[in-house]
């Protein structure tokens, strides 16, 4: 298999999210926040490779990354969309550059 990308997987993350919930930042870090928890919560680092049932089996391919790897993407993920945020946030509140004299200001005296 070929090695992953962090990037590229963080990438994948955000526009997954983004294509889920296109007008919510706020939905899209839930998003990536419960799928950043469902990695954490597999700490054994097995995949399966091959079910079989009665009757019927199964075999899938994965893509070349490890739940480390998932989970470092997962995280940049979040940090990018929380950063949106307190961006957002934050020029809310900013106050144009200069100032703007009122009434009868006369710098010469």
């Amino acid at each position: 298999m070929a090695a992953v990308s962090i990037s590229d997987l963080t990438s994948d993350y955000l526009f997954h999210a983004r294509m889920l919930y296109p007008a919510s930042a706020e939905s899209q870090k839930l998003w990536l926040s419960d799928q950043y928890l469902a990695e954490a919560d597999d700490r054994s680092g097995a995949e399966v490779t091959n079910l079989s049932y009665v009757g019927s089996s199964h075999a899938a391919q994965f893509r070349a990354s490890n739940p480390e790897e998932r989970r470092n993407a997962l995280r940049k993920a979040i940090e990018e969309v929380e950063a949106t945020i307190a961006g957002s946030v934050a020029s809310q509140f900013a106050k144009p550059f200069g100032f703007r004299p009122g009434g009868a200001f006369n710098i010469l005296g």
